[in-house]
């Protein structure tokens, strides 16, 4: 019976112990940080920290330790290019009791700087004023490797926790390859891109601006076709006249730090035959393009200076796209002609 009890002493003590002996050992300190990834497009009022609109859509999350401590804490926040090491945005949370602002607490980029949170302060840093122009010009993070920096300090900066995640930004791309102002076969009908997109779509038009689709159940507009790089143009022949002229285009979806987006690749014309020997070449003559390439070289002259034009003077224009549709030679001279009258306004300049 003596032995029963001590039995029954020896068990109540370890439960007391296993009880008591975590509030002896601190957990203050970040115990997960998750989050990151790879996007097309990452607008900087997504992480939710400068109160600029962004969508409450979940970058980070971070968790905290369980402690009962009162010891007062804030948490610093960063995100720093990998390759410059520029720090792109910064700032703190207020300074607040462990227990109960941090203690087992979980929060994410959109309520962590809540007032009922822990609040505090952020803005785009002013360390490297061309990276800051980028981002207020655009609202978007540039193509790089980016680093998100937790780290949660005691007020007497005597602690110190820390933590990371990576975010990526590959900007999207999307051009057609075959058949591109050509004329193509039943045999060879292959749709062939070059693009980093996911859920690709293929449309097939009659018209040059897209207006007029061909619509055929599940098998026009091709859909899922994933990030694949090319579709079957044998599916499609059956709806297609020998000797018609035909557009097409590839749609799809990237990613971005809000939702996915809708983006439409340029529209492409091509030729059908049933059967042919000859390969017919669309589109703009050699003529057509050295006059269009001597227009753009004036433009840049009068509105740049004649170091950008000369800059350029090697490149050769293969296609002229407006709005996502080829236009002709006259529809671009018309263009070039108000620019240079100033009835129409130039933004920017840019090479592809």
């Amino acid at each position: 019976m003596r032995n029963v009890k001590i039995s029954v002493l020896l068990l109540v003590l370890v439960l007391i112990f296993l009880f008591y002996v975590p509030l002896g050992f601190s957990v203050v300190g970040i115990t997960k940080f998750s989050g990151g990834g790879t996007y097309h497009r990452f607008l900087v009022a997504d992480l939710g920290l400068i109160g600029t609109g962004g969508k409450a859509n979940n970058i980070f999350s971070v968790t905290f330790g369980v402690d009962s401590t009162t010891d007062k804490y804030f948490l610093e926040i960063e995100v720093t290019d990998d390759l410059s090491g520029e720090v792109l945005l910064s700032g703190s949370t207020e300074t607040k009791d462990y227990y109960p602002h941090f203690s087992g607490k979980t929060y994410n980029n959109y309520n962590i700087t809540d007032a009922e949170n822990l609040g505090g302060s952020f803005k785009i840093s002013d360390t490297s004023k061309k990276l800051q122009d980028k981002i207020l010009a655009t609202g978007a993070i540039p193509a790089g490797s980016f680093t998100i920096t937790l780290r949660l300090k005691k007020a007497d900066r005597t602690k110190e926790y820390k933590d990371s995640i990576t975010i990526v930004v590959r900007p999207p791309y999307l051009q057609p390859v075959y058949p591109v102002n050509v004329s193509t076969t039943k045999n060879s009908l292959n749709f062939r891109w070059a693009s980093n997109i996911n859920n690709m779509e293929l449309h097939i038009f009659t018209d040059p601006r897209g207006n007029n689709e061909i619509l055929k159940g599940s098998i026009l507009p091709a859909r899922g076709l994933g990030s694949a790089q090319s579709a079957d143009g044998s599916l499609i022949t059956p709806f297609l006249e020998n000797g018609q002229r035909y557009y097409w285009q590839i749609w799809g979806y990237i990613d971005t730090s809000h939702e996915a987006e809708l983006v439409k690749g340029p529209i492409s014309e091509f030729l059908y035959f049933v059967e042919s020997a000859d390969v017919v070449y669309l589109g703009l003559s050699d003529e057509d393009k050295a006059a269009i390439m001597d227009e753009v070289l004036e433009i840049l002259k009068s509105f740049v200076n004649k170091r950008a034009a000369r800059s350029i003077s090697g490149y050769s224009i293969d296609r002229v796209i407006v709005d996502n549709s080829p236009v002709t030679r006259e529809e671009i001279m018309t263009i070039l002609m108000l620019i240079k009258e100033k009835e129409l306004k130039l933004n920017s300049i840019y090479f592809k």
